[in-house]
């Protein structure tokens, strides 16, 4: 540990001796001590590590009355005597509003505060990077930032790991870059950064930079939300939530690890046959822009009330922000005439997105829908899409029985006997193992062929 962290706690130490026997405490003030008297005493005749203990005095209110301008007074004094780096508690006050204090005379840095800083203090290089990166005393400048956070991220300072982070997260001044984001943000995480846990939540539940894992991201996403960011008052010791504003209003982490972490409350509360409860996670989920919220809402309308309009609505709005199993199940709604007009070119719009997007199920969909609408060669081409695939969903039936009739008709392709019969054998393997009581018009259509 440096000499100045060594002696910012000892000073506390002494601070709390000399107050040992009730002199006071809080923002009420007892009348002065003996003690304080001298330590003025002393401050007054320029002993530094007075002046720091006086400061921390009328800082944290220890037997006087708080005063943050008299406190500002006396760690400024101790700080241009350079003898005592105490930089750390100066810093609050470039951040918070302090009574009769020029902040512009102030900004953006003092000499002592260079100095600490090249010295290694990491309160003062984080603080330093973050009036950088936030451009607001002096310009913006991300390389600056960096530089600074970075210097006091090495050292084990959570929030600056937390910023370094975030600045190759949004490819700040830097190259964007997801691995480097996530090994910051892990660091800062392990010593509980709010912010960290929430973008760690985002990473393993988008798959940025590292594989998807939705264990991974509840479990960080659990960590950092235990309650809806309830940060009116900020924690001074973590500068990093002066952002808390934005990231409450449109902040990506934030919101979107918020998501995950209702959504798995909504899971919990289904496991629990509460679906009135799962409901209500679910929708708080989806209200954040998690997708796959969007479709577990979707499915207890459709499934447990039923309400088709509603699970349409949930649908829908998942399936314009990208979901593919929200897009199917649209799809599922229009194909079906399910609480809407049946509606085979709409059901094969939404088909096709989710399709697109690898849906297996899906392009066996559009396949069928093609089917019926007389699109021959679209039907083939998702239908033999969907039969080469090698999802691990749940074995095609209708894929395999609808290649067997192209090929054996010699509809769109050549006719040909032995592909016939391959995909026919295929069919069969599926059936033998299906719900034979599972409705299909295609395969009803088909069946004069293929179980004659």
């Amino acid at each position: 540990m440096r000499a100045f962290q060594f002696q910012n706690h000892l000073v506390r130490g002494v601070i709390g001796l000399l107050l040992v026997g009730g002199i006071g405490c809080g923002d009420v003030s007892y009348g002065e001590s003996a003690s304080i008297t001298k330590i003025k005493e002393l401050a007054l005749g320029g002993d530094t590590l007075a002046q720091v203990m006086l400061g921390e005095i009328y800082f944290d209110s220890l037997g006087v009355s708080k005063d943050l301008q008299k406190a500002h007074y006396w760690f400024t004094k101790a700080a241009e005597r350079g003898d005592f780096p105490n930089s750390s508690r100066t810093d609050y006050y470039y951040s918070a509003t302090v009574p009769g204090v020029d902040k512009q005379k102030s900004q953006p840095f003092t000499a002592w505060q260079k100095r600490a800083a090249e010295e290694g203090d990491p309160t003062v290089q984080y603080t330093m990077g973050e009036t950088y990166w936030r451009g607001k005393e002096i310009p913006k400048n991300y390389a600056q930032a960096l530089y600074w956070c970075k210097r006091a991220a090495e050292q084990g300072h959570r929030n600056a790991q937390a910023r370094v982070g975030l600045i190759y997260y949004e490819g700040q001044g830097v190259p964007q870059s997801y691995p480097a984001a996530f090994e910051w943000f892990k660091k800062a995480a392990k010593q509980g950064s709010k912010i960290a846990q929430l973008a760690l939540a985002t990473m393993y539940s988008e798959g940025q930079g590292i594989p998807r894992d939705y264990e991974q991201a509840h479990y960080w996403a659990d960590k950092a939300v235990i309650k809806e960011l309830n940060v009116e008052e900020p924690d001074y010791e973590d500068f990093i939530w002066y952002d808390i504003e934005r990231v409450k209003t449109d902040g990506k982490l934030a919101q979107s690890a918020l998501g995950i972490a209702y959504f798995y409350e909504g899971k919990n509360a289904y496991q629990k046959e509460d679906r009135k409860l799962a409901l209500s996670y679910f929708i708080k989920s989806a209200q954040r822009g998690y997708l796959p919220a969007f479709v577990e809402a979707g499915s207890l309308y459709e499934f447990t009330q039923p309400n088709y309009q509603q699970a349409a609505f949930w649908y829908r709005e998942g399936a314009e922000k990208g979901s593919a199993e929200a897009q199917f199940r649209l799809g599922h709604l229009f194909e079906q005439g399910a609480g809407m007009p049946q509606n085979y070119p709409e059901a094969a719009r939404w088909y096709q997105k989710s399709a697109e997007q690898g849906n297996g199920v899906a392009q066996e969909a559009l396949g069928r829908v093609n089917f019926f609408l007389g699109d021959d060669e679209k039907a083939f081409y998702w239908f033999k899409k969907r039969a080469e695939s090698d999802l691990k969903e749940e074995e095609s039936l209708e894929a395999p029985l609808a290649l067997s009739f192209f090929y054996y008709a010699g509809q769109i392709v050549p006719k040909d006997n032995d592909k016939a019969l391959y995909w026919r054998k295929r069919a069969e393997k599926v059936w033998e193992n299906a719900d034979r009581a599972y409705p299909s018009r295609l395969r009803d259509e088909l069946n004069v062929y293929m179980w004659r």
